[in-house]
């Protein structure tokens, strides 16, 4: 398990904006790449589409999941958005989570702002630090 994501800025403006362009819904998808450091993003619809859940359309997902099996990339993390809170995990997302051996990356307000962050949630909370990245 890295302790680091590395993140590209470009991604990292990515997932800022597309969480910001959705006020009324978790926004969702996976990041895929290699030894901790994400590559691309891979949007999903949100089944639910709720504001404080997400369900990740399970059509889109397995596309996004034969996607990355067949560009040779890695699941590197799970990305959501909290549009009214900050991003730390709900429980929501704990009781739900099925993937404890991936990094879930969360896009949250706080302080007014949008902010990044990372855990894994494998039965406790613990943060991973990100580095943005060229």
């Amino acid at each position: 398990m890295p302790g680091v994501l590395r993140l590209p800025a470009r991604l990292h403006r990515e997932l800022i904006g597309a969480a910001a362009a959705s006020p009324d819904e978790e926004v969702c998808g996976l990041l895929g790449g290699r030894d901790g450091r994400a590559d691309e993003q891979l949007p999903v619809p949100n089944a639910v589409h709720r504001p404080d859940a997400f369900d990740m359309a399970p059509a889109e997902l397995i596309a996004a999941m034969r996607h990355l099996r067949e560009t040779g990339q890695e699941l590197v993390a799970i990305y959501h958005s909290h549009p009214c809170s900050p991003p730390y995990p709900s429980a929501t997302d704990i009781a739900a989570n099925q993937y404890p051996e991936v990094v879930h990356l969360i896009i949250g307000r706080e302080g007014g702002e949008w902010r990044v962050r990372a855990f894994w949630l494998d039965g406790e909370i613990e943060e991973v630090g990100i580095r943005i990245t060229n």
